[in-house]
């Protein structure tokens, strides 16, 4: 599960047969980068409807899909809720270590040999 804050990377930009039908092209970009900024579980509320699954806020406006749910009689605060299944966590790592082993490996402690002509 993803905290308010973590760095996610898009890896689905794509909508369902029924989802692009009523809202056109999804504003997410598969391989960018976005901070989670809300998080929500199934049964939580977000405005007039109730969250079935996992999702986040990412800070994407989809004026398309408040549209639609306007029109079906919905109200959704801002249209920025995805499924989390579109993000994977970005895992930052400390490479102190590797860099120093690969240091270790190019580095030399004996003294070069004078070879004579």
């Amino acid at each position: 599960m993803f905290s308010v804050g973590d760095e996610v990377v898009c890896v689905d930009d794509g909508w369902d047969e029924s989802e692009a039908s009523a809202v056109g092209k999804c504003p997410l970009e598969k391989g960018r980068i976005y901070t989670v900024e809300g998080v929500y579980v199934p049964g939580d509320r977000f405005g007039s409807c109730i969250v079935f699954d996992q999702a986040v806020s990412v800070g994407v406006h989809c004026e398309a899909m408040r549209i639609a749910a306007e029109e079906c009689g919905s109200i959704l605060p801002h249209c920025d809720i995805w499924r989390a299944n579109r993000f994977r966590r970005i895992q930052k790592r400390d490479i102190s270590e590797g860099l120093a082993l690969l240091k270790g490996l190019t580095e030399t402690t004996r003294t070069p040999e004078v070879v004579g002509a």
